[in-house]
């Protein structure tokens, strides 16, 4: 009889696998391969904002003047862009550093070396720019699916708080002062932006943070909100402060104001602070300290 003839061997194939719709994706003309697994931010505002996305743990490194919350502090420094810590990058041996500002020429040869990308984020200059670089760090951390619905979810919230922080009723008139030679908060900053909506600012029509020292003596805020190093006594041993009612009625009161010119989620939460201190009929946060020591305590 004759044989069968025998069916040819089945040809095996490489199991297809599924693409991953996060990765690639392109972050600041860079495309990021996968999801990035050790990352530095030498800018305290971008690990501020990293924070509020609640995406602080993902950092293995950050810079110096973190100092806005324990975990922050917690995490090694690498430096400043301006003075960067090669020994602690090292050691941290990050991927990828996010940064707000441009390192020079040197040290970005140096990071390349290190077999490391510098991601250089704009800084922002508008609530518009604000929205777009949580955004833009939302999609960095979790890929282009993932990161645009967090970043989307996150501005959602972003700017419910940021409506709440308002004040309905008949606004004071304030001072932001944040150093002692006429640096104050002005309206043309994201501070002074939040700012109008919760005070009169004396100083909101000028620009560039330092208001005119001519033109001091017209400035009659009912209250001053005080930064930094500034105290009362400070105030009232000076010509351009000592006659304002606020001074003389120790209206002055310790802020951060720092944290307003970041326009964070800590700086809204500074802002009702700010407003419960003002207005007996706002509940909103909670009052400040008297920024003593006073001359005449």
């Amino acid at each position: 009889h004759k044989e069968s003839a025998s069916l040819p061997e089945e040809e095996s194939f490489p199991e297809l696998t599924e693409a991953d719709p996060n990765w690639p994706v392109t972050v600041c003309n860079t495309e990021i391969a996968a999801m990035p697994q050790k990352v530095a931010a030498a800018s305290p505002a971008l690990v501020e904002y990293i924070s509020d996305l609640g995406l602080l743990s993902r950092l293995c490194a950050a810079c110096d003047f973190c100092a806005f919350s324990k975990e922050a502090e917690a995490l090694p420094s690498v430096g400043s862009p301006s003075l960067p810590d090669f020994d602690s990058i090292k050691s941290a041996e990050p991927e990828y550093i996010l940064t707000l500002a441009e390192y020079d020429e040197a040290s970005l040869i140096k990071l390349q070396q290190m077999n490391i990308t510098v991601l250089v984020f704009s800084s922002p200059k508008t609530f518009d720019e604000l929205r777009a670089l949580y955004k833009e760090l939302a999609l960095f951390f979790l890929g282009a699916e993932e990161g645009a619905a967090a970043g989307e979810a996150f501005v959602q919230k972003y700017n419910a708080a940021l409506d709440e922080t308002a004040y309905s009723g008949e606004k004071s008139t304030a001072l932001f002062l944040r150093g002692m030679d006429n640096i104050v908060i002005t309206g043309d900053s994201l501070g002074g932006e939040i700012l109008s909506h919760c005070f009169v600012n004396a100083a909101g029509e000028a620009s560039g943070f330092e208001y005119p020292a001519d033109n001091f003596s017209d400035l009659k805020p009912d209250i001053i909100f005080v930064g930094g190093t500034v105290r009362l006594k400070d105030l009232e041993n000076s010509d351009l402060y000592r006659k304002k009612s606020a001074v003389k009625n120790d209206r002055v009161f310790l802020a951060d104001l720092d944290a307003l010119n970041i326009a964070s989620l800590r700086a809204l939460s500074v802002a009702k602070d700010m407003m419960a201190t003002a207005y007996e009929d706002y509940s909103g946060g909670t009052k400040l300290e008297v920024a003593y020591p006073s001359i005449y305590q």
